[in-house]
């Protein structure tokens, strides 16, 4: 599946909304309106490609921008879990490779991804 997923961004050039259907958005906004709300408010004001849901509502994910909007501090917003992620494709037989990103973070003297944790 992600195979697919990556090809479709590789030949659209990013990852769209048509791209992130989640079934199960719409009985998760039916339980909980104020996701919908947060949703509806990182799309219009994020700088974001693409915003959706994972799951039956664990996490939403913006795509298109390492910045988290700055109305995410209000206090609203404070037992909410923001952090900035990288999603890394590899191609079959390498996922032990280092990622292009983390080889330039340790070229600029950054600490690479997988020591980070």
């Amino acid at each position: 599946m992600l195979s697919v997923f990556a090809s479709l961004c590789y030949t659209q050039g990013a990852i769209t909304p048509d791209l992130c259907v989640n079934d199960l958005e719409q009985p998760a906004f039916d339980n909980l309106p104020e996701l919908l709300q947060l949703k509806q408010r990182l799309q219009s004001e994020g700088s974001f490609q693409s915003v959706f849901m994972t799951g039956s509502g664990s996490t939403i994910v913006c795509v298109g921008s390492d910045s988290a909007p700055q109305w995410l501090s209000e206090q609203q917003y404070s037992d909410l879990f923001v952090s900035p992620t990288r999603l890394i494709m590899r191609q079959p037989g390498g996922w032990y490779l280092p990622s292009s990103y983390s080889q330039q973070r340790v070229a600029s003297g950054g600490v690479p991804v997988a020591a980070a944790s």
